[in-house]
């Protein structure tokens, strides 16, 4: 995907063409959320429960379909319970919309080229759809990731840096690129601090959550990965269509996957081995570039990791074309991308048996891992 931008010949025509497809693209996605936005359902009907003096933590009420961010996330979706739900589906696409055009900023400021981001947005669009229809928040969380580690590394530890963190902590599997981020020995009185603004809200959703003092409780139950009050395992990260590491492993082990007494035990050692081994790599490369693999290293980390938590790996996918270093390395630098980007966005039930082959191992784990091995490959690349 060459970076054509760079050339004469792109000119104005092409860069036109970019905002005008590039625009088409945001426009689909706030028209799919406000059309479907199954997912979404959760957020806003958990929010009008708290309004209602109801919990937003219900097993028995949701099943699988329960509310699981933590109590200091659920202040956030409160608003939109004030909304009708249609409303506030069009607000959250509005949302969706804005996230991708951040994300598209953010990666042209990094150097890359008009074609690069078009071309992996092209590409993107089976998982860019898959999130829309469901409503999720991942579009959101990458665009505010990447907003406050540009802040955070530049040395600003104004409230969109703390953004970031809190951001992060949405879900356990998102904590996970808190290891790429490069505190300062003055940043313990600001950590001390966020703690207390996540601690006010947690006692602002304590105030207002029918549950109480047992909010955190009812949390936890809800959320794991699918279970129900017992802790059995509704939805199977041995499921065909969860394409984490983890998944994987149930799926080529065949270890029961029937509880979730392994399922974190086996994110923590993957994270682990991940962790080090990035934070190598991520040592000699451009920021920009490290901290997208940090995002898209999470999306391979969570449990039930569907089509659109791969959004996540949106910035790295884009970084990964740039501009390959001139001597023998650089046929691999033009080819693995390519693959990578393949492996990550191929529609596998398109395919047959082979699709369900590589579905069985994770194709979309390993598509992002073929993207960090071209972006280590050539640390000159980005910035």
């Amino acid at each position: 995907m060459p970076d054509s931008s760079k050339s004469p010949r792109f000119g104005r025509a092409g860069i036109l063409a970019f905002w005008l497809l590039s625009s088409a693209l945001m426009v689909s996605i706030l028209v799919n959320t406000a059309k479907n936005g199954a997912d979404f359902h959760v957020y806003w009907k958990a929010a009008r429960a708290v309004l209602e003096g109801g919990t937003a933590y219900s097993v028995e009420r949701d099943g699988i379909m329960t509310f699981k961010y933590p109590p200091w996330v659920l202040p956030f979706f409160l608003p939109l319970g004030f909304l009708s739900f249609g409303a506030a589906k069009v607000l959250w696409g509005v949302l969706e919309s804005l996230s991708l055009l951040t994300i598209i900023l953010w990666c042209r400021r990094r150097g890359s080229g008009h074609a690069a981001i078009l071309g992996t947005l092209l590409l993107f669009l089976p998982i860019l759809n898959t999130h829309a229809f469901d409503g999720q928040i991942s579009l959101l969380l990458t665009a505010i990731c990447l907003l406050g580690w540009q802040t955070f590394s530049e040395g600003d530890r104004s409230p969109r840096s703390y953004l970031l963190t809190y951001a992060l902590s949405v879900k356990l599997f998102t904590l996970f690129p808190v290891l790429g981020m490069r505190f300062k020995k003055d940043d313990l009185g600001r950590i001390l601090l966020l703690l207390s603004g996540c601690g006010a809200l947690v006692g602002v959703a304590m105030a207002l959550d029918a549950s109480k003092t047992e909010i955190f409780r009812e949390w936890l139950r809800a959320a794991g990965p699918g279970t129900d009050a017992s802790g059995q395992l509704l939805i199977s990260p041995a499921g065909m269509q969860a394409q984490g590491w983890v998944s994987a492993v149930f799926r080529l082990t065949g270890w029961p996957a029937d509880r979730g007494a392994l399922v974190y035990p086996l994110v923590l050692g993957i994270a682990c081995v991940a962790a080090v081994l990035w934070r190598k790599t991520a040592s000699r490369l451009p920021p920009a570039q490290a901290w997208a693999g940090w995002l898209g290293l999470a999306a391979t980390l969570q449990p039930l990791a569907g089509f659109h938590t791969f959004v996540l790996s949106l910035p790295l996918a884009v970084l990964a074309f740039a501009r390959p270093a001139q001597g023998p390395i650089q046929g691999w630098r033009q080819v693995l991308p390519f693959v990578g980007l393949i492996a990550l966005t191929v529609i596998t039930e398109k395919i047959g048996h082979v699709g369900w082959m590589l579905q069985v191992v994770s194709i979309k784990s390993f598509g992002v891992l073929l993207l960090l091995i071209s972006v280590g490959m050539d640390p000159r690349g980005g910035q």
